[in-house]
């Protein structure tokens, strides 16, 4: 095996280890309890995938595997650790985070949106 080979197969073991972070909005990270939950339920799956990843022989096999839940799993340390839980709206008077609305459009259909945030604005 050449060394050239070598190296071009380390650069390709590299790049595919090295994967670029998440975005993470700059905006206040507004989460309803069960929004919370998720973002929790998310990161565990994420660090399990990540310990499984850990557990293979192969060096360069292990690396490519760990990528992504690594990657994920800043990503929802991140997500969880700036999290604000809003609690539900007591009032109907007003649209706010949280809500539900359920309306009856012209046609006869029914639509309901919930507003939740999924990390842009609007509903």
């Amino acid at each position: 095996m050449s060394v050239a080979f070598t190296k071009e197969d380390s650069a390709e073991t590299a790049s595919e280890t090295l994967l670029p972070d998440r975005p993470v909005s700059p905006h206040p990270n507004l989460v309803t309890v069960a929004g919370l939950k998720a973002l929790e339920f998310q990161l565990d799956q994420a660090r399990e995938a990540y310990e499984t990843a850990r557990k293979i022989e192969d060096v360069n096999e292990r690396r490519r595997q760990a990528a992504s839940p690594l990657r994920d799993v800043r990503y929802f340390a991140a997500r969880v650790r700036t999290a604000q839980v809003i609690t539900n709206p007591t009032s109907t008077d007003t649209v706010a985070f949280g809500s539900t609305v359920t309306f009856r459009r012209d046609d006869g259909r029914v639509q309901e949106i919930s507003y939740r945030g999924r990390g842009r604005s609007g509903p």
